[in-house]
């Protein structure tokens, strides 16, 4: 679940950024292609005539082979000390973001600032790293990212949070998630999670790099109650190692660019 989220994020942060980036150059598919994104699998799209420093869209976006079609807008799109500020929205199936981006002229920085919106966790995004039998959503209202610019721009920080809900395991629901972003090195991430029972309460305690390289990941769960189910139970036994409180998951995953 962690590994898709940042993978979502990391794709959002250059959605952002090329589609700030053709807004301000005139809104041209020769622009989007000339920012260079290291963007994963397949990146399409067409600007759609009209679309101008104030407004426009961008239709047919291919996130990564097998992810919905997207579309990305932006309207009100204003010139202010050192840059372009435009409103932005990300649609597509299980995908809902909306934020104020912000591209400094020379092409140093993009922040996408106040994001708020929705990924839905299913195999509908076309990840395949979720564990079977789980869905839920991420749901999140202030969600800051930075990304650097030059040949090789990279997502530089992420900070907020939301919260992680309908999430299911089996069928069976379970409390929502808290997870909060907070502050680390440039290109790296750092994330705090929580959730309180019932059935389960338990901590989440994950950072790497944003690109790609080890990362760090410590889950500890344990039964809030006697409402836990035998078939919860089993699932737990199979993905975490019980431990003498619950269970417990600590990896160290090499995170693929997403």
């Amino acid at each position: 679940m962690i590994r898709t989220l940042m993978r979502c994020i990391f794709v959002v942060a250059c959605l952002c950024l090329g589609g700030v980036a053709a807004l301000l150059m005139g809104g041209t598919q020769g622009h989007l292609e000339a920012v260079g994104l290291p963007l994963p699998d397949v990146y399409g799209g067409q600007v759609s005539q009209g679309s101008s420093l104030q407004s426009g869209e961008i239709t047919g976006l291919i996130l990564w082979s097998g992810a919905p079609i997207a579309d990305l807008r932006w309207r009100n799109g204003r010139l202010r000390a050192g840059g372009v500020l435009a409103d932005v929205q990300i649609t597509g199936t299980g995908l809902r973001i909306g934020g104020s981006a912000v591209l400094a002229f020379d092409g140093s920085s993009t922040v996408l600032q106040q994001a708020q919106g929705e990924i839905t966790l299913s195999s509908g995004l076309g990840i395949e790293r979720l564990p079977p039998a789980m869905t839920g959503a991420f749901l999140f209202n202030d969600l800051t990212l930075q990304m650097s610019g030059g040949p090789t721009p990279q997502l530089m920080q992420v900070l907020g949070g939301g919260q992680v809900q309908s999430l299911r395991i089996d069928g069976e629901e379970l409390p929502p998630v808290d997870l909060h972003f907070v502050a680390s090195a440039p290109g790296a991430w750092a994330l705090r999670g929580s959730l309180n029972g019932p059935p389960l309460n338990g901590s989440i305690t994950a950072n790497g790099p944003i690109k790609a390289g080890p990362s760090f990941l410590d889950v500890q769960l344990n039964a809030s109650d006697d409402t836990l189910s035998p078939q919860l139970a089993q699932y737990l036994n199979s993905y975490l190692t019980r431990s003498a409180i619950g269970w417990r998951l600590v990896q160290n995953p090499t995170l693929a660019q997403p």
